[in-house]
């Protein structure tokens, strides 16, 4: 009788949940513009633009247009050239420009893709009423929010624990190079089993609005997703922006393990990312940072060495909080293939397949209402530089 490993267990159990209903997701990004038109710190690489008009872009079909962002972001699903992408348009040259140059570097990173990937540039445009627009190819996977909450028990462990390794040693290749991704969340992360490799699964790097190339030790956040966003963010005006991605790798991770933010305020589903700051969670944030001690519940694993490294990105104080880390599977070998003590193959895999309700449709694939509130050629706001 042929043995499975927990990695081809949980990619099973996976599968067979989502793939009668696999379709290619659009990322769920949001875009941030400061005081001074931009959220960036400045662009890496100079980029030419052509004005066009919407319906005159060659091989561009609008299939749908999803709700406008509160910043005035704009995305639809689109199909280009014969593919299906996600359309992006901003007013605000500057946060366009960084998003591109970061995508376009880490495209390149032999540090990162060892470990990661990014969305792909099929185009880019401006138009005659002044979006700047990149046209991304859609994703063919599921976001850490959707996908998480699928694994229970050891696969859950498992998961987890190969998850940090590739992620902190993507954000640690792109730290390298002084840009940071500023908006680490379940909801920027996406799953894409690989179906070459039934024991393996990629991750894919999303939501690069919020990016900065680091010109300073402190700058200012782009964004602040409430219940990922570190507890400086609440304090500070300029912050520490690499010690800020390492907490949110750890609160992200810990979203994983436990199915719920670090202080359990997660509002970026209802309310969006720019909903005003709970009292609550502004006094939680102060307590915290002001005692270096956190609050929340333990962190739900079984696996000691993904428990540490969690805790150690989600210390309160920045000065005293890890630096994001380069994991190799030579050498970290509890994270990449970890393996539980006693997993009982047989009576897990059947109790697997009755919870996992197999022909269940995950509600979250459910299409947003269409925006008609404005046609490509007419802004509903001023969005005058």
């Amino acid at each position: 009788m042929r043995s499975f490993s927990v990695h081809t267990l949980f990619v099973m159990a996976a599968a067979a949940l989502l793939s009668s209903s696999l379709v290619y997701a659009a990322p769920t990004q949001s875009s941030v513009p400061s005081s001074g038109g931009s959220a960036s710190g400045g662009a890496t690489q100079s980029t030419k633009f052509v004005a066009v008009d919407w319906s005159g872009q060659s091989g561009l079909n609008i299939l749908k247009w999803h709700p406008e962002r509160e910043d005035g972001l704009r995305t639809a699903s689109v199909e280009y050239k014969g593919e299906r992408g996600l359309l992006k348009c901003t007013s605000y040259f500057d946060q366009y420009e960084i998003e591109f140059s970061v995508l376009h570097d880490l495209d390149s990173l032999p540090g990162f893709t060892e470990y990661a990937a990014v969305p792909r540039r099929l185009e880019m445009f401006q138009t005659d009423d002044h979006y700047h627009c990149l046209i991304l190819e859609m994703i063919r996977g599921y976001s850490l929010r959707e996908y998480a909450p699928l694994l229970k028990g050891d696969y859950k462990d498992v998961f987890a624990s190969r998850l940090a390794g590739l992620m902190s040693s993507a954000i640690y290749a792109m730290h390298k190079i002084r840009n940071v991704h500023g908006n680490i969340t379940p909801d920027n992360i996406y799953i894409r089993p690989k179906e070459d490799d039934p024991d393996n699964f990629e991750v894919v790097f999303t939501g690069f609005d919020a990016a900065q190339s680091i010109r300073d030790p402190r700058q200012p956040s782009a964004i602040k997703s409430h219940g990922f966003a570190p507890p400086e963010d609440y304090i500070q005006s300029s912050v520490n922006q690499y010690k800020r991605d390492a907490w949110m790798l750890g609160a992200t991770l810990y979203f994983v393990t436990n199915g719920m933010a670090p202080y359990n305020f997660d509002d970026s589903s209802e309310h969006g990312a720019f909903a005003p700051v709970p009292k609550e969670l502004q006094r939680k944030m102060e307590e915290i940072e002001a005692t270096d001690k956190n609050t929340f519940p333990e962190v739900n694993t079984q696996n000691g060495r993904l428990r540490q490294e969690i805790e150690r990105f989600l210390t309160p104080k920045p000065e005293n909080r890890d630096n994001v880390k380069r994991f190799t599977e030579e050498r970290d070998t509890d994270l990449f293939n970890y393996k539980p003590k006693n997993p009982a193959w047989a009576e897990t895999w059947n109790k697997l397949k009755a919870k996992l309700l197999l022909n269940k449709k995950p509600e979250w694939h459910d299409i947003p209402p269409p925006d008609n509130r404005w046609s490509p050629n007419v802004s509903t706001q001023n969005t005058a530089a």
